[in-house]
């Protein structure tokens, strides 16, 4: 298949094929030291005969063929628009500033002619896509860079996100390279990754009911603090005021003995705050049942009880969190929970929490419970001076957290801030246009696949990291797990077409039951 060069200008060029082309295609003419990679945006027919002649002369043929679509020989020709992506020339990769001649030929590429743009490993994001054709090229690139700059995944449901995500973190086990963190509302990361021939030392599980290989999910609310609730319940300022009041580091046996008024109100108990506030103790401790404070602090009770399960019986597996003083001898307090998952994170491990079992908000509180102590431990790291580990956090229903709308939340910070401590956000979401633009600015490569809203197509092109002015329309014809990836990383826009998880499995994957008793931490 080639094309001839005709017109255009620095942003366009104007080709004439042998044959018929396609949206999406890649094309490349050759250089002496390199080549020079374009891709169709669009087409259209131009013709001598004028159109009113061109459509009676269509209805009057009574053998219903179709114009020869050529360069020559017929009235009618078919001239592809196409637009240049990249130039490769002397081992490096920059836009594209050459003129192309008049009748300059334009051919398919080979993989020789792709191979600059992928790393030998890497993060894979699928096979390099020319329109339907799928290249036997990957997309590899560096995970460090691309975790670390955060990742944003957008598409209409049903076009592959979930897919494109469990074959992101099947590549990530393939080597260590960055340790990532993922809740698993519909128990599905586990079933697939613990399928991997590297799970028994490059996946950690932790699960209500676990199953052989897993680790019990339990949680101490001693863990909890005050800011994990921030975007995960709606608090009031007072509830939020007697939170932080009851956080407060407990006061002296001496201080306690002459408590005035004021000095009851500001009482802490420390990482015993929950449990003093649900068990009633820290409203007893006002006296007055139906002052401010008092209200406040019940109906934050109320909320806490609901979101943690703390009424629910724990033998039924609902509930995950616990009260350290209320668990029966022998039970798991998961007072080291946090710490697990911190240590495998940290050797670069895939965390998988599967959250299935329990509601909306305590999936999020979870989540923002271990961002929380990832970035606070990498900060603290820094300080140190200590090298940090490239680490990432999985967010699904991005805009949740992510909105407009949203309280400050430890996603956010991790959006705003987390680079430059080596954490990651790995952002999934149907709807970009709700997310702030500069959380959107900060996320260094985005993939898209299907959209069917104008919408969000548009809010998708304004936020590319390259220009994708004149991909509207294969944005929304991508079928399902087809997709283009932009990046920080790239400099230009590539289609892709993303492999199959089930085929990942089929290919390299074994039954690998890891070595861990239920509830307690991995063999080192």
């Amino acid at each position: 298949m080639t094309l001839r060069v005709y017109g255009g200008d620095a942003e366009e060029v104007l080709a004439v094929p042998s044959t018929g082309v396609r949206l999406g295609e890649l094309y490349v003419t050759r250089l002496p030291r390199g080549c020079v990679l374009l891709k169709v945006i669009g087409y259209e027919y131009v013709s001598s005969v004028h159109e009113q002649f061109l459509a009676e002369m269509s209805k009057e043929d009574l053998r219903a063929t179709p114009f020869r679509l050529s360069y020559s020989g017929s009235p009618t020709t078919l001239v592809a628009r196409l637009k240049p992506l990249v130039q490769w020339e002397g081992g490096r990769m920059h836009p594209v500033r050459e003129c192309l001649a008049i009748g300059t030929e334009l051919v398919s590429p080979s993989t020789s002619d792709l191979e600059f743009i992928s790393k030998k490993e890497g993060i894979d994001f699928g096979n390099i896509r020319s329109g339907y054709q799928v290249l036997p090229i990957h997309l590899k690139l560096d995970p460090e860079k691309v975790i670390s700059g955060h990742v944003l995944i957008a598409a209409t449901t049903g076009r592959g996100k979930s897919n494109l995500l469990k074959t992101l973190l099947w590549s990530l086990m393939n080597f260590p390279a960055v340790g990532v963190v993922v809740m698993d509302p519909h128990r599905e990361y586990f079933e697939i990754l613990s399928r991997h021939p590297n799970s028994s030392s490059m996946l950690v599980s932790f699960s209500p009911k676990p199953s052989p290989g897993e680790g019990k999910l339990v949680i101490s609310t001693e863990l909890i603090r005050p800011n994990h609730l921030s975007g995960v319940i709606n608090l009031t300022e007072a509830q939020e005021r007697e939170a932080d009041l009851l956080y407060r580091q407990p006061n002296s046996a001496g201080e306690d003995a002459e408590a005035s008024a004021e000095t009851v109100i500001s009482r802490g108990y420390g990482k015993k705050w929950i449990e003093a506030l649900v068990s009633g103790e820290a409203t007893e401790a006002l006296g007055k049942e139906d002052s401010p404070a008092a209200i406040s602090r019940y109906t934050l009770s109320r909320k806490l009880s609901r979101v943690l399960s703390l009424d629910q019986g724990s033998s039924e597996g609902y509930g995950v969190f616990r009260i350290p003083s209320s668990t029966s001898r022998g039970d798991l307090t998961g007072e080291h929970f946090m710490r697990l998952v911190l240590e495998a994170v940290g050797e670069k491990k895939i965390v998988v929490i599967d959250t299935s079992t329990l509601s909306e908000e305590a999936e999020l509180l979870i989540g923002n419970m271990v961002s929380t102590s990832l970035l606070y431990e990498r900060m603290s790291k820094k300080q140190r001076g200590e090298k940090l580990t490239p680490a990432a956090v999985v967010l699904e229903e991005a805009p949740r957290v992510l909105s407009y709308d949203s309280a400050p939340n430890a996603y956010m910070r991790i959006a705003r801030e987390g680079r430059k401590f080596s954490v990651g956000l790995i952002a999934v979401t149907q709807i970009i246009s709700v997310i702030p633009e500069d959380i959107l600015a900060n996320l260094n490569t985005k993939v898209y696949l299907g959209m069917a809203s104008g919408k969000e197509r548009r809010a998708a092109v304004d936020n590319a990291l390259s220009d994708m002015s004149s991909e509207d329309e294969e944005l929304v014809r991508l079928d399902a797990g087809e997709a283009i990836v932009t990046s920080s990383v790239l400099g230009f826009a590539v289609p892709v077409k993303v492999q199959l998880v089930d085929e990942l499995m089929a290919a390299g994957s074994k039954e690998n039951i890891r070595a861990l008793f239920p509830g307690e931490r991995l063999p080192e």
